[in-house]
C-alpha cells in the first residue's frame, strides 16, 4: 500500500526511512530546496521533495524542477558514449585519434577510448589561455586547446580525475559519432529515447524553473580562493582542475548567471531534475518509457574497476568503472554493484543491476564536498537498509 502525505511526497509502504532522513536534513539546515526520487524495477517506491527553489525562497522545488548536477552530468556523458559502444560505433581499445584524428597531437596518439573513460589518460586539465567564459562557450575553441595539450603524465599509467576534460574529450567523439551537436547526440542516445528532461543547453523553458545555486561564500573571486588552496596544501594541478582553464570555475553563485548557465558542458552543466536522473538510470538497469539502453553484459563490463587508489587530481581514493564512478566515490555507503556519478556539493545519480535501483537526488544548496556528499550517501544507506 502507498502512502501520500501531500503532491510533493510519494513512499511507498516499507521506504519511510529513506523520508525520515530526508526530512531530518531540512530540520537540521542542511538544505534550501531538495528532492530524492527512487525505482525499484519499475516501481516507484520513493518521490519526495521540499523547499525552495529560488534565492528569495518562495518556489516551490519538486522532483521535476531542473538543476545544475554538475558532474553528475558524467553520468549521462559515460550512458550516451556505452550506448554508442552497444551499436558498434566505437569500441574501449578504439583509439581517440582515429575519431577525432587531431587529438593525437601533442604526445597524444596512443590514448584508447579506456584510457579517457578510466580517467587515465593523463589529459585531465587543460593549460592553454581559455581566458574567458565567451571562449569556454566556444566549443571549437575548447577542442583545439585540448588537441594542444600535452598530458601531464604518461598515459595510461596512473589515474586523476579528468574534471572537465572528461566532458570535451567524450563531447567530441559523441559529435563525430553521430555528426550533430554534442547535445542532440546525448538527446538521440539518451534523453529522447527515455523521454526524461536534461538540458545541456540552456533554453528559454528553462527562465524561471531551474533552481538557483545557493552557497555560503568564502572567497571574494577566485584568486582569492586559490591563495586560500594554496595556503592550505593543495596541489597546483588540483587547483588547475579545480579553477581552469583560466581560472574561470569556482563553486559558487556565478552559476546563476546565464553565461555559466550557457556552458553546454557535457561533463558539468547538465540541468535536469531528481526524477530525471533515477529514470535515467532505471533506464540503463531496468527499463524506462519501454525503453533499456544497456543491456547486462554492457552495464556488468562497465562496472569493473579499472581505476583506483590516491587520485593523481583530487589527492584522494576514488575508483572508476568504465566513465562511471564506484564506490567509495559514488558513495562510501554503496555496494559494489553500484555505478552512476555524484556531482560537486550534493547531486547524485546511480543505478545498481543487482537490486535494480534507479536512485536521484537534486538539492540546489552546495554543500562542501566534491565528492561522498553526507546527505545523498545518507540517502542512499537509508535506501539499502530498507531494501536488507
Amino acid at each position: 500500500m502507498n502512502q501520500k502525505s501531500d503532491d510533493r511526497e510519494f513512499v511507498d509502504e516499507g521506504f519511510g526511512e529513506v523520508a525520515d532522513v530526508f526530512r531530518r536534513h531540512f530540520d537540521e539546515n542542511l538544505e534550501v530546496g531538495a528532492a530524492v526520487v527512487a525505482y525499484i524495477g519499475d516501481i516507484k517506491v520513493v518521490d519526495i521533495s521540499r523547499g525552495y527553489r529560488d534565492l528569495g525562497r518562495t518556489k516551490p522545488f519538486t522532483s521535476q524542477t531542473p538543476v545544475i548536477v554538475f558532474s553528475s552530468t558524467k553520468g549521462i556523458t559515460a550512458i550516451a558514449i556505452h550506448v554508442a559502444i552497444s551499436q558498434g560505433l566505437i569500441g574501449y581499445d578504439t583509439p581517440i585519434s582515429q575519431v577525432w584524428p587531431n587529438f593525437g597531437d601533442s604526445g597524444k596518439a596512443s590514448i584508447t577510448l579506456y584510457d579517457t573513460l578510466t580517467h587515465r589518460s593523463g589529459v585531465a586539465i587543460v593549460d592553454d589561455e581559455l581566458l574567458s567564459i565567451q571562449d569556454v562557450t566556444n566549443w571549437d575553441k575548447v577542442i583545439a586547446a585540448i588537441e594542444r595539450q600535452r598530458p601531464i603524465w604518461e598515459p595510461g599509467s596512473r589515474h586523476g580525475y579528468h574534471m572537465r576534460t572528461f566532458g570535451w574529450i567524450h563531447g567530441e567523439l559523441l559529435r563525430r559519432l553521430y555528426s550533430t551537436s554534442v547535445a542532440s547526440a546525448i538527446s538521440e542516445t539518451v534523453t529522447s529515447p527515455l523521454g526524461v528532461s536534461v538540458a545541456l543547453e540552456w533554453n528559454d523553458s528553462l527562465e524561471g524553473e531551474i533552481a538557483d545555486v545557493v552557497t555560503d561564500p568564502v572567497a571574494a573571486d577566485v584568486d582569492q580562493l586559490i591563495e586560500m588552496e594554496r595556503s592550505a596544501g593543495l596541489a597546483e594541478v588540483s587547483i588547475s582542475a579545480f579553477h581552469g582553464p583560466g581560472r574561470l570555475f569556482a563553486y559558487d553563485q556565478r552559476w546563476n548567471s546565464l553565461a555559466y548557465r550557457s556552458l553546454a558542458m557535457p561533463s558539468s552543466s547538465a540541468m535536469t531534475s531528481a526524477l530525471s536522473l533515477a529514470q535515467i538510470y532505471k533506464g540503463g538497469v531496468f527499463g524506462h518509457n519501454g525503453v533499456r539502453l544497456l543491456s547486462d553484459e554492457i552495464v556488468r563490463e562497465a562496472i569493473i574497476p579499472r581505476s583506483r587508489g590516491i587520485d593523481e587530481v583530487l589527492g584522494v581514493e576514488t575508483a572508476f568503472g568504465m566513465g562511471f564512478a564506484l564506490a567509495p566515490m559514488l558513495g562510501e555507503s554503496l555496494p559494489a554493484s553500484a555505478f552512476g556519478h555524484p556531482g560537486a556539493g550534493g547531486s547524485l545519480g546511480f543505478g545498481d543491476l543487482d537490486a535494480r535501483i534507479g536512485f536521484g537526488y537534486a538539492m540546489n544548496r552546495m554543500a562542501n564536498a566534491l565528492i561522498d556528499d553526507s546527505r545523498s550517501n545518507a540517502l542512499a544507506a537509508a535506501l539499502y537498509r530498507v531494501l536488507g
